[in-house]
């Protein structure tokens, strides 16, 4: 799951085989009301990773993630923004009724990668279906041809994967 990291939790780092810490939450929904609420910092310009762009632009492209669970099934949804404010960002999560939402990263398409692999047609490689051809345009060249980023090419991001659920 996602969540705000809290003192009690410590205890649960011997259990954990993988965590992520990343920016601030972007929205919450309050378990008293259940109403969506913004998260504390995302009008804060220091109070988080709320920065904007090298120009000092609050508007910039960013990336988040949220969580939704309805009718008992839960839904992970990864937003691309091209062009947004943290405010904005947050109402998007709240339509999108988000039970949590975090900023991930921003600025660049090669940090916001976000891309669909499957197996090529001869089953000995993997093709991407990316989000924006920017990205795309990040991948990096190996032996004289573009391979998939974080797939085919070791990478110092981190990253998030997914398999299909048999």
């Amino acid at each position: 799951g996602m969540k705000t990291w809290e003192e009690a939790d410590n205890a649960m780092i011997p259990n954990l085989a993988y965590a992520r810490q990343n920016g601030v939450t972007v929205v919450e929904r309050d378990p008293a009301t259940g109403e969506i609420k913004v998260g504390d910092r995302v009008n804060s310009w220091g109070g988080g990773n709320w920065s904007g762009s090298a120009d000092a632009q609050l508007r910039t492209l960013r990336s988040g993630m949220c969580l939704r669970e309805t009718g008992g099934r839960k839904f992970l949804m990864y937003g691309y923004f091209s062009s947004v404010t943290p405010s904005a960002m947050a109402r998007v999560f709240q339509a999108y009724d988000c039970d949590y939402g975090m900023i991930l990263d921003m600025n660049s398409p090669e940090l916001t990668y976000m891309a669909y692999f499957q197996h090529n047609t001869r089953g000995d490689g993997v093709i991407g279906s990316h989000l924006s051809s920017l990205m795309k345009e990040s991948d990096p060249y190996l032996a004289g041809g573009q391979v998939p980023r974080f797939v085919n090419f070791s990478d110092n991001r981190d990253f998030i994967y997914m398999l299909r659920k048999e």
